[in-house]
């Protein structure tokens, strides 16, 4: 496969892998503030309190930012969260499969495998990793822990 198509190929599942995974975060996101840590995000957000020094600031801007497009703060912010959870799984999938196109043509040759088996293999491992409870967990409640899994793939 050339690396062309293999590319458009890779940015094609990316792309339907953050939808796919949005969707189910979607469909399970926390509607209201959801008691812990996800209420003290959302009230730093808001400015209810004192914001602690470990907070994320670029996560307090965004926050700010979107918070003001509803009068549902909280279900915003954890719309926000399954968004970065999603860009992180979609972002996850890409940095694997290119990992399974690192070989050169005498290896490719000398090991015949099938030439979609370093997509199926990065789907799986990102899924996985969507699926997997404290990741599903953090995506779908206020916080900044996505973003920084985010910033962390990308």
């Amino acid at each position: 496969m050339e690396a062309k198509q293999r590319l458009s190929l890779d940015a094609k599942i990316a792309l339907a892998v953050f939808v796919a995974v949005f969707a189910v975060y979607f469909f399970s996101l926390c509607p209201t503030i959801y008691p812990g840590p996800s209420a003290e995000a959302v009230c730093d957000v808001k400015g209810i309190g004192v914001i602690p020094p470990t907070a994320h600031p670029i996560w307090l801007i965004l926050g700010r930012l979107f918070g003001h497009v509803s009068s549902n703060t909280a279900y915003v912010l954890n719309l926000l969260s399954a968004l970065f959870g999603a860009g992180t799984i979609a972002l996850l999938y890409a940095v694997l499969s290119q990992f399974s196109h690192i070989r050169t043509a005498e290896e490719e040759a000398r090991y015949q495998t099938h030439p979609y088996l370093g997509q199926v293999v990065a789907l799986s491992g990102a899924l996985l990793v969507a699926f997997c409870y404290p990741f599903w967990e953090g995506s779908v409640l206020a916080g900044s822990d996505t973003l920084n899994t985010f910033f962390l793939v990308f």
